[in-house]
């Protein structure tokens, strides 16, 4: 068993976007009663590596990747854990390249997301709740979203961080965030990592 961390590579919406999504997780984490999360779309999860590996592939495929532009084309559900309730996309095509890349960057397909989405509430969901709650909320969904570019290592402080920023409800990040649970991003700015 290995001593690293486990992380991810996560695609983040621009900021005016992330608040908004931020905000509707909130809402459904209290509906559904499950946990909240910043709102990402993950290219591949589980990665248990050093930083310094995880971190350089996302600077190379940050530098490669231009700004995705995504049509959003509803709220989708499945009875998956962590595609319980999802918005799904259109004319994602960039995002098929990003796997094999990643596989092959760390020599495993384990963790790799089957298809691009942006979970908005992880957990076994009643699936009539869920159809309630597509229509309830499919107003307030983007028709397109922007994922702008760079590295940033994320630590748990830095989620913690996040929390405050955008769910405005840390504890329900503390009691989810551990040493073992800490991402790297392909998220917005220069294309320079965080972290070491």
């Amino acid at each position: 068993m290995s001593a690293w961390a486990a992380y991810s590579l996560w695609l983040l919406p621009q900021a005016s976007a992330q608040e908004a999504l931020s905000d509707l997780v909130v809402r459904l984490s209290r509906r559904f009663n499950t946990r909240p999360f910043a709102p990402h779309v993950t290219v591949h999860g589980d990665l248990t590596r050093r930083l310094r590996e995880v971190t350089t592939v996302a600077q190379d495929l940050a530098r490669t990747l231009p700004v995705q532009r995504w049509p959003v084309r509803g709220i989708e559900q499945s009875p998956q854990y962590y595609r319980a309730f999802y918005l799904a996309f259109d004319n994602c095509d960039a995002f098929a390249s990003l796997g094999p890349r990643c596989a092959q960057a760390f020599a495993t397909e384990a963790g790799l997301s089957p298809f691009a989405h942006l979970s908005l509430a992880y957990g076994t969901l009643d699936p009539v709740a869920k159809s309630a709650l597509v229509r309830e909320f499919a107003a307030e969904i983007p028709q397109t979203l922007t994922f702008i570019r760079d590295v940033e290592a994320i630590t748990p402080a830095d989620i913690q961080a996040l929390a405050r920023k955008y769910l405005r409800d840390e504890t329900a990040w503390k009691a989810e965030v551990g040493p073992s649970q800490m991402a790297a991003g392909v998220a917005s700015g220069t294309g320079q990592a965080k972290g070491k």
